[in-house]
């Protein structure tokens, strides 16, 4: 029972009591509710605004993201909503769906630490240039840790390119030691990346990234995240936007 609640069950007692100080018990209790119900809408308000908050930074990081690489805009928002469609299917509470949606939309905030000319260049990357790329998982943890309202999304943004076989970047976890969130945003990245075009290659299409998904399971992927892409795939192909990206 909530302490409201107590105090309206309270007053309602002392009235029936019928006497002088079952009366100024009831005043008390009014005065009481009175306060709860100030300091519940005072809390509603600030979590209102810590919200707000959290959304226009999220909002402003990504958008300083796709002003660094103009011909991926779009893309952190597929990797969004494809990363939440696969929580539900694992079962993800709201809560920690909020918390992989936030994740999942800044995934490469460390981009901003990678330099202009490796990060949108032409072509493949050669080894001196992948190994910087590879910082930017680290780099995007370090950014977000200096935001209190985006801390939870810290281990889900560093973590985005481990791989299950423990031969990912940049603690080379495995297994279930990767945080689930990271494991779903993986995939999500993966197939985004193969369903979009490339200056050096043409998209995949959608049966071979499936394709792609299913080879990788267990080696690169989580072998549970692969199957909520896949029976989802069969069941809801709308929600993992199973078409070609423009």
């Amino acid at each position: 029972m909530s302490l409201v609640t107590s105090a309206i069950a309270l007053a309602a007692g002392a009235i029936a009591l019928g006497s002088a100080v079952a009366a100024a018990l009831a005043a008390a209790l009014a005065v009481v509710l009175a306060a709860l119900l100030r300091a519940r809408s005072a809390t509603l308000e600030a979590e209102g605004a810590l919200e707000r908050r959290a959304g226009e930074e999220i909002g402003g990081l990504n958008a300083t993201i796709e002003a660094r690489d103009p011909a991926g805009a779009g893309r952190a928002l597929r990797v969004r909503r494809l990363a939440i469609t696969l929580g539900r299917e694992l079962g993800l509470r709201e809560n920690e769906l909020e918390t992989l949606s936030r994740a999942a939309l800044l995934h490469d905030i460390g981009n901003l630490a990678v330099p202009d000319a490796v990060l949108v260049k032409p072509g493949p990357l050669n080894s001196v240039e992948y190994e910087q790329v590879k910082l930017h998982a680290d780099e995007g943890a370090l950014i977000l840790m200096r935001l209190s309202s985006l801390c939870d999304v810290v281990p889900l943004v560093r973590h985005h390119h481990e791989r299950w076989d423990g031969a990912g970047y940049p603690d080379r976890l495995s297994g279930e030691q990767i945080p689930l969130g990271a494991a779903v945003i993986a995939v999500a990245e993966a197939w985004t990346a193969m369903t979009s075009d490339r200056p050096y290659r043409p998209r995949l299409t959608a049966e071979q990234a499936v394709a792609e998904l299913a080879a990788r399971r267990g080696t690169q992927f989580a072998p549970d995240v692969v199957d909520a892409f896949l029976r989802a795939a069969r069941e809801r192909p709308d929600e993992l936007l199973l078409r070609p990206a423009c």
